[in-house]
Order: C-alpha cells, then structure tokens, then sequence
C-alpha cells in the first residue's frame, strides 16, 4: 500500500504447521509496532473482501451469494 506505512504479511503459508509457525512473530511484531497489518495471498478476490466487509455499496462491487 503506497499511502500507508503498514506491514505487509503474506499469508499464503497459512496452510502448515511451519508456515503459521513463521507467521505468527511476523504478525504479533506488525500489531505490537504499528496496531494494523495488510494481508496479502489470503485466496479472496476483490468481490469476496468487500462482501465481507460489508462495503460492497461503498465500491459499487455486485456480490452474490455462495
């Protein structure tokens, strides 16, 4: 992200007990430094993220039900 300063976490070794293993100090150090991270690599496209959160009117970004 190019406006903020934030720490990028890629989570896409979020799938084994090592991977997690090596996340986990990358994100306590993120969330004790700075209060908030970026994730990247998480296997949701643009359309799921908003729906999840609930902005889809905001973005105008159609989403459907699964």
């Amino acid at each position: 992200m190019e406006w903020a300063d934030l720490p990028v976490i890629d989570i896409s070794t979020a799938s084994t007990p090592e991977g997690r293993a090596a996340l986990a100090p990358q994100v306590r150090d993120a969330m004790r430094t700075h209060g908030f991270l970026y994730v990247v690599n998480h296997g949701y496209d643009r359309t799921k993220v908003c729906c999840g959160c609930g902005v889809q009117s905001r973005v105008k970004v159609e989403c459907s039900d699964p």
